[in-house]
C-alpha cells in the first residue's frame, strides 16, 4: 500500500499530509525492493537500493542501535514500531517542508517479518513521515499554553 498525497507545506483538508514508503529485504537483510514513495522521502532511488545490504544504504543503522531491532524482528517474527520520540528516524532524509523544528524528517517506522514455510524469510519495513504532524502538534501544545485565551480557544 503507498499512502502518498501531495507533498507540501500546507496541511490537506484532513490534516497533514500522509506519506509513506515501503521497503522489503531477504533474509540476509539485502533490499529486494523500494518504493517510489521511499525514494522521493529519501532521495535514494529505488534502483541504487535494490539489491545492497540495508547497512550498505543505511551505514548508520549499527551506530544507533537500529541495526539489532532490525535483526530481532527478522529472527523472532515479532513486528516492531519505532516511534519518532525514541528514534527519530529510520534513513536519514532531510523533511520533506522546511520545519522550524526538525533538521531531519522525523519517521514512524513499522517492521514486520514476511513469512513462509512457517518462518521468516525477509522483512517488509514502512516508513510513515510524520514531521509535519509533529510540528502541528508543537504549535497547538504551544497555543493552548499561550496566555491569549482566544489563541487557545482557536488550539482546541
Amino acid at each position: 500500500m503507498n499512502v502518498d498525497r501531495p507533498a507540501g507545506g500546507a496541511p490537506g483538508p484532513d490534516g497533514p499530509v500522509r506519506r509513506i514508503g515501503i521497503l522489503t529485504t531477504d533474509a540476509s537483510l539485502v533490499i529486494t525492493s523500494w518504493d517510489a514513495a521511499l525514494a522521493s522521502m529519501t532521495g535514494i532511488d529505488g534502483a541504487t537500493a535494490v539489491s545492497q545490504p540495508l547497512p550498505a544504504v543505511v551505514p548508520d543503522l549499527e551506530a544507533r542501535g537500529l541495526l539489532t531491532v532490525v535483526r530481532q524482528t527478522l529472527v523472532t517474527g515479532a513486528p516492531m514500531v519505532l516511534a519518532p520520540a525514541f528514534h527519530k528516524y529510520f534513513i536519514p532524509a532531510a523533511p520533506s517542508a522546511p520545519s522550524p523544528r526538525y533538521e531531519r524528517m522525523q519517521q514512524r517506522v513499522g517492521l514486520a517479518a514476511l513469512v513462509e514455510g512457517g518462518g521468516p524469510v525477509g522483512l517488509v519495513i514502512t516508513i510513515e513521515d510524520v514531521t509535519e504532524r509533529l510540528d502541528i502538534e508543537h504549535q497547538l501544545a504551544n497555543e493552548l499554553r499561550d496566555g491569549d485565551a482566544g489563541l487557545r480557544l482557536r488550539a482546541i
